[in-house]
């Protein structure tokens, strides 16, 4: 094709893409969801960008839904579609390390078989195409890291506070903390004490937070898309407090683009829509029963009735 005609097709995709992921993942979407949609930040950057982040992204949302589906294939392709995701291992890395975890909890043997398949099938055909890419691959991601714009969100935010996120001894200091909140999230969702939009939404969060790439921040800000979602098909949440956390992550992050917009995108627009995840977290973990024993248990993302 032609690059205008390859351009219109790959756009097209995409749209296509991210909305049969949202209506798989969310039976019946509300018409004010899929209003706002394109509007989201990440999906609008991702289209007009055209970056594997809104394909890796959507699939992603598509897997959470197909791997609890009751059909054997359809378990079985979850597990293959979580392989290619890991085209990009630094962006699933935590989410991928949660769908396993789950697997086991679950007993899903065909996700997992799906998984160490697709895994072969994709490096097989990788090595069959280009059979240096690994060795390339690991000289490059060493060599980027040298004139690599490190800027971490939780960087940009310590500074604030004349904290230089520099410091070894700093980085130590929160990376055990944030390993021990991540190993008591994982035993209370392990024992469906918590939900599924709690312990997916600190993941990602964790990965925003430390993501260096200032200039790829916001294209995998898509993570953010996929426990919001599942928080929406949360039954005991009302639907206007669903509409209104909507709208603020729709309008937020554009407020920010026009205020700050000079040459180039504002880094602010990053750190605006971490923010606004930090604090929409920090609130749904307030109002989380971490203790839910007596007549209530949860399953995967709802509460239901012993």
């Amino acid at each position: 094709m032609t690059y205008p005609w390859a351009q219109s097709y790959w756009v097209a995709l995409n749209i296509v893409l991210i909305f049969v992921a949202v209506f798989y993942c969310k039976k019946n979407p509300p018409l004010w969801f899929l209003a706002g949609l394109i509007f989201f930040y990440p999906v609008f950057r991702g289209i007009i960008l055209g970056q594997f982040a809104l394909m890796i992204g959507a699939t992603l949302i598509i897997a959470y839904r197909m791997v609890s589906e009751p059909g054997r294939f359809l378990r079985f392709l979850a597990g293959v579609l979580l392989a290619w995701c890991c085209m990009k291992p630094h962006m699933v890395i935590l989410l991928v390390m949660f769908f396993i975890l789950q697997m086991i909890r679950d007993q899903n043997i065909y996700s997992i078989l799906g998984l160490l398949t697709g895994g072969v099938l994709f490096a097989g055909i990788s090595f069959l195409l280009y059979p240096n890419w690994l060795s390339e691959w690991i000289s490059l991601v060493t060599d980027y890291a040298g004139y690599l714009n490190y800027h971490p969100i939780i960087g940009a935010w310590l500074s604030a506070f004349s904290i230089d996120w520099s410091e070894i001894w700093l980085k130590i200091v929160i990376g055990v903390i944030a390993a021990i909140i991540t190993a008591l999230f994982a035993v209370y969702w392990y024992k469906r004490q918590l939900s599924d939009y709690i312990i997916l939404g600190w993941l990602v969060l964790v990965f925003e937070l430390v993501n260096p790439n200032a200039n790829s921040l916001l294209s995998d800000q898509i993570l953010f898309l996929l426990p919001l979602l599942v928080w929406m098909d949360n039954p005991f949440i009302r639907s206007w407090v669903k509409s209104y956390t909507w709208g603020i992550f729709i309008i937020i992050p554009w407020i920010l683009f026009f205020a700050f917009l000079k040459t180039y995108e504002p880094y602010e627009v990053a750190m605006g829509m971490a923010g606004t995840f930090s604090l929409w977290f920090l609130i749904i973990l307030i109002k989380e029963d971490l203790f839910k024993r007596d007549k209530k248990h949860l399953r995967g993302d709802r509460l239901v009735d012993n």
